[in-house]
């Protein structure tokens, strides 16, 4: 049983609820908090940095080994310029951390013989396919955000997708935790 992987599914299972709550409190009244989350740099760099810095040792088997060395500094480097350069900075880090897990889950469901790993598997792709949507082009999740604020089968849907994203990770990581 690796533990990361354990504490990482059950996180997700919590963030899928999250997701849920704020959904559920969207509406047209408060879409303006949710329209500037998208494009709010200090949390795109909380949550991006530790994501870059996650890449590193992954990069380091790429690379040249006279700029191994290097690594650590770009990370630093790129989360600065990112800062001062990019718009839309959450959303291209939530998009980041959503390609980020897909990689780590799927990866993981096979290494560690996970009960469900099917399901984990395609539910992760899907997320992974949604990060690379969200961080491609990130205005898509500020036009989801204001869907979702005036559709009430579009906001239906959303729950139902996080619910079952979270039912599934929860029930990998039980499994995980009992086998």
């Amino acid at each position: 049983m690796n533990i990361l992987f354990l504490i990482l599914g059950i996180a997700v299972s919590v963030l899928m609820v999250f997701f849920v709550f704020a959904i559920y409190k969207l509406r047209s009244e408060n879409i303006v908090f949710f329209e500037k989350l998208c494009r709010n740099k200090q949390l795109g760099v909380i949550i991006g940095f530790p994501l870059i810095c996650w890449c590193v040792p992954h990069a380091q088997a790429i690379i040249f080994a006279w700029a191994e060395s290097y690594l650590w500094y770009a990370a630093v480097v790129l989360t600065v310029l990112s800062y001062f350069y990019l718009d839309y900075l959450f959303a291209r880090a939530l998009g980041g951390a959503f390609i980020i897990g897909a990689y780590y889950f799927v990866h993981g469901a096979y290494e560690f013989q996970v009960p469900f790993a099917i399901m984990l598997t395609v539910v992760s792709w899907l997320w992974g396919i949604a990060g690379i949507i969200i961080s491609g082009k990130p205005s898509f999740l500020r036009d989801y955000f204001r869907k979702s604020a005036v559709d009430r089968k579009f906001r239906i849907t959303s729950y139902v997708i996080f619910c079952i994203t979270g039912a599934v990770f929860l029930c990998s990581s039980v499994a995980e935790l009992l086998k």
